[in-house]
């Protein structure tokens, strides 16, 4: 019932999207966003199929009727719908430079809806419940090329830059503003939907007793806490005297503090070695005079990070220092506060959201580092194998590894977006 229930959403995407098009797309307007809201509908269609044969499958409820319905929605969706986006972007003269003969453009749609139907006649025949056999299937791929046109469909719409005062005449005026959001949401949404769908919650409840997820995790968690703390500990100066203070050279100091930023991650990686390593400018001396040899440590570990982390702390902190009011400053030197005073007791609480937000960005920065670490710190498990470095070699063997480690980081990286979104609203606020 469930997945039938599931192949209907496929079809009425795809008579929703053949629907927008037969309204006859508004050119004299500008480009027509029912264009936009059609390939949507098609992205929304392939979901819906993802899903039936899947929770079919599962549930041992495939039957010939579903199949049949599947193959009729399909037809629709991924066939009949497409086409008739070909013919509408035809008309856009910013798409088509050239003008093509009407003829040949119904005869290419007419052979792109052919080939979708005898692409699903031939799913429907070597119909098998085995999910395996759907993984390696050949024939026209319909839904990957209905994709395709809706994906260029709606680059389009964003190379435009189009903003349309109204989205689509049968939408209420308090669904308009939900279902631009729900547009904008989808293209970063859906490989993070892929990447759940993917891995079962029992698979990813069990792949965490795995050695390498431990690990990997562990270590992770614990070099970016003491990198967060090293950055914070040595930039909030850095940030404030940068903020505070003008002096000769300023700005190549806060260019090469900003350099790790756009460096890539495997020339900051070299560069470490040359420096910390047992034969670098640095390292040779630790390593002959105090027999300390850093390179393919967990302290390179924390040492890439630290590096590669470390401006993302300190331009934000430098920013919550630059908007402290200097007034606030001058009133409590006035009364007699000291320098040092005045730093901890009025101008750090001013700035702490926005102290606290850029610790958040660097201990991310250092859970998600990778070019770094593997060419400064190596890839040997439980000393500096990180879960970026864990998801690297387990795709070679074990997908379900990576697969978790991956949603832990996707997990992570929602909490710090969140985080920081937050605090920086409480900032404007008080603004």
């Amino acid at each position: 019932m469930i997945a039938n229930l599931l192949t209907v959403g496929n079809a009425v995407c795809g008579f929703i999207a053949i629907a927008l098009m037969a309204t006859g797309p508004r050119l004299a307007e500008g480009p027509p966003v029912e264009l936009k809201w059609a390939a949507w509908l098609i992205f929304l269609g392939m979901v819906f199929d993802m899903l039936d044969g899947r929770v079919a499958r599962s549930t041992g409820t495939t039957s010939e009727l579903g199949a049949q319905l599947d193959t009729l929605a399909d037809m629709i969706t991924f066939g009949a719908a497409p086409a008739l986006i070909v013919l509408q972007m035809h008309r856009l003269p910013e798409v088509w430079p050239w003008h093509l003969p009407n003829w040949v453009l119904w005869c290419f749609c007419i052979a792109y809806f052919l080939g979708a139907v005898l692409r699903l006649a031939r799913f429907t025949v070597e119909n098998v419940p085995d999910e395996s056999a759907h993984l390696c299937f050949k024939g026209i791929p319909s839904p990957g090329a209905a994709g395709l046109l809706a994906s260029l469909t709606v680059f389009y719409f964003y190379l435009k830059n189009f903003k349309h005062p109204e989205l689509v005449k049968w939408v209420p005026p308090a669904w308009k503003e939900p279902l631009q959001a729900f547009a904008d949401v989808i293209p970063g949404a859906l490989p993070v939907l892929a990447l759940f769908l993917r891995s079962p919650l029992d698979t990813i409840l069990g792949t965490l007793h795995d050695p390498v997820v431990i690990d990997a995790l562990r270590l992770s968690l614990m070099t970016s806490t003491i990198t967060t703390v090293t950055v914070v500990i040595m930039g909030t100066p850095v940030a404030y005297v940068s903020a505070r203070f003008n002096y000769f050279g300023k700005e190549l100091a806060d260019s090469l503090i900003d350099l790790p930023v756009i460096m890539p991650p495997a020339v900051a990686g070299i560069a470490l070695l040359v420096a910390f390593g047992r034969m670098g400018l640095v390292g040779h001396y630790l390593n002959t005079s105090f027999g300390i040899s850093i390179a393919f440590t967990t302290l390179a570990v924390i040492i890439a990070q630290v590096f590669v982390s470390s401006p993302f702390y300190i331009r934000q902190a430098r920013t919550s220092f630059e908007d402290v009011d200097l007034a606030f400053e001058n009133a409590a030197r006035t009364l007699g506060a000291s320098r040092v005073y005045t730093f901890f007791h009025v101008i750090l609480p001013i700035a702490m959201n926005g102290l606290v937000s850029g610790a958040i960005m660097a201990f991310a920065r250092s859970l998600g580092e990778f070019g770094a670490t593997i060419m400064f710190a190596g890839n040997f498990q439980g000393r500096t194998q990180t879960m970026p470095l864990a998801i690297y070699t387990a795709m070679q063997g074990d997908l379900d590894v990576s697969l978790c480690l991956s949603i832990i980081l996707v997990a992570f990286s929602f909490v710090v977006i969140f985080l920081v979104k937050t605090m920086t609203r409480r900032v404007y606020k008080k603004c």
